[in-house]
């Protein structure tokens, strides 16, 4: 940016229609969030084999176009090993290290999305024979994402991010490497960033900075450690006994709503609650050395306590972030919200707070809380959003000798699968009044403008204008103006604008402009320039 100008120009390429640094104004238009199509056929994988234990959640899917076939990555929980390990040293945090260890990362691969294949990949051994564990880690796999680097050295184009621990005083975030994708192994055996973010930690690398961005738990947040130890006063135990004022509220609100069964199971199994998860932010050149990590989102006045993690990817001329909102307050569950950033770092959300992915329905396989992927697949036309769901609160893994009776599939977790068009995370919606927009100015460089919206009984109107100082409106270009428009009332990711029967722009190259169109009846979700 030069002198006072606070919005550069467009450049080349698409553009999401999500705040003013594409859209210089609009009128009668309003953001809508669109949620993903879930899969007819219900959860895509679920806990099968002896090694995943009693529990599993999606950690990263991606595409590889050059073999046609979807990749993922997934974490596995035996809760038994777990509490075997504890057993050894109940009263010290040595419980949390070494052998037998109780979480994997588990690698499938499929051809359509929804149907998984287990490869046996014969690097690790187990009594149930053939799996397909890729990594253990040292001590724990969990909170883990994949980022690949195309660009990369050939041994270091996979990085995992897990959570993992090597001794009582070494745990945190760190970093192992692979050539494949399949085969892993640590640089060193120390975190790259201590302590405890029991998250879905992820990273994403930035191009333009040539830095790479990791979001991960909260430290340095206000509220430190967990609540029950402040309300019970000074060396009050963890118990599994919820604290007196959060049971009380829970009875009355299961006094109030009978009709809701989940409130009665909520009261019988309460929780203490924890207020401290926030978003993080570090960043490194060289993945060795860390900035400190920073808060970048906390809860406000319009939000639940706890902001549990979020998971960032680039789109676009955008990062866009699906973030987990927990509500501790009552009901312990998590649904997704969509955030959305320019540099990674400043995030933002719309207004109202729209749910991106809601939680299931009572009984249904993620009525409770749904966790996504790192990050969501392109393949042709379409989004594919994944998740994990889960069919009960977040703190019945702390709380319960075992899963009520009713919940659907016994309290395992599930990956599920959603579907949007393409770009469909966010929309300028017109609804029956006609609305407006004007884009801010770019010089064009294609020979083509083209729209990805859905007409749905309306039409869109666009003009080609050239910033004028004394014409608020802008001078329209000849044959190019409103009137000229061929108006659009379909169905397209990719319609190209044209006046007149003529889309071909290609002799306006070079000259400044800027784009208006109005609409009703229609979501327009991005242009390309």
């Amino acid at each position: 940016m030069e002198g006072t100008d606070v919005y550069d120009d467009l450049g080349p390429g698409k553009h999401l229609v999500l705040d003013q640094h594409t859209i210089a104004d609009r009128y009668r238009l309003r953001r809508r969030v669109h949620e993903p199509k879930r899969e007819a056929g219900g959860p895509v994988l679920t806990v099968e084999k002896p090694w995943e234990g009693d529990s599993l959640s999606v950690n990263s899917v991606m595409y590889d176009a050059d073999r046609g076939r979807y990749r993922m990555w997934y974490n596995v929980l035996d809760s038994v090993v777990s509490d075997e390990r504890w057993s050894k040293h109940p009263d010290s945090l040595e419980g949390n290290i070494g052998e037998p260890q109780p979480g994997y990362l588990c690698y499938a691969e499929s051809e359509d999305g929804v149907h998984w294949d287990r490869p046996g990949l014969g690097i690790y051994e187990h009594e149930a024979g053939a799996n397909n564990i890729c990594f253990k880690g040292y001590s724990f796999v969990q909170g883990c994402s994949v980022c690949y680097r195309p660009d990369a050295p050939a041994d270091e184009r996979y990085v995992l991010v897990n959570l993992d621990w090597f001794s009582v005083t070494s745990g945190g975030v760190s970093l192992a490497y692979s050539s494949d994708g399949i085969h892993w192994a640590y640089r060193e055996e120390r975190p790259v960033i201590f302590g405890e973010s029991d998250t879905l930690n992820n990273m994403v690398f930035n191009a333009e900075r040539g830095v790479h961005m990791l979001y991960m738990r909260g430290w340095h947040s206000a509220a430190i450690g967990w609540i029950g130890d402040w309300v019970g006063g000074p060396g009050r135990p963890m118990s599994r006994k919820a604290d007196d004022r959060d049971l009380n509220l829970r009875r009355r609100h299961a006094s109030e709503h009978p009709d809701q069964p989940r409130l009665e199971y909520l009261v019988k199994y309460g929780s203490i609650k924890n207020e401290r998860r926030r978003v993080t932010y570090s960043e490194s050149r060289d993945l060795k050395e860390w900035s400190e990590p920073q808060i970048i989102i906390s809860p406000d006045e319009l939000d639940v306590s706890d902001l549990y993690g979020m998971c960032v990817f680039r789109y676009g001329d955008y990062y866009l972030g699906q973030l987990w909102v927990h509500d501790d307050d009552e009901w312990e569950t998590i649904e997704m919200e969509l955030a959305f950033s320019r540099d990674g770092v400043a995030w933002s959300r719309l207004p109202d707070r729209p749910t991106f992915i809601r939680r299931g329905a009572p009984g249904e396989a993620d009525g409770f809380m749904v966790l996504s992927a790192q990050a969501p697949v392109v393949v042709g036309d379409d989004i594919y959003v994944y998740w994990t769901g889960h069919d009960r609160p977040h703190d019945a893994g702390n709380w319960l000798d075992g899963a009520p009776a009713g919940l659907e599939n016994g309290g395992k977790p599930v990956v599920c699968r959603g579907r949007l068009r393409m770009d469909g995370f966010v929309s300028l919606r017109a609804d029956r009044r006609l609305g407006a927009l004007v884009t801010r100015p770019f010089v064009l460089e294609s020979d083509r403008i083209l729209i990805n919206a859905a007409a749905y009984g309306g039409e869109i109107f666009a003009e080609l204008t050239e910033p004028d100082a004394e014409d608020v409106r802008g001078k329209a270009v000849a044959g190019l103006g409103a009137d000229d428009f061929d108006v659009f009332r379909g169905d397209d990711i990719g319609h190209a604008l044209s006046w007149g029967g003529r889309s071909d722009l290609s002799a306006l190259k070079g000259r400044r402009l800027m784009l208006r169109m109005s609409m009703y009846h229609t979501d327009l979700f991005s242009f390309t320039l």
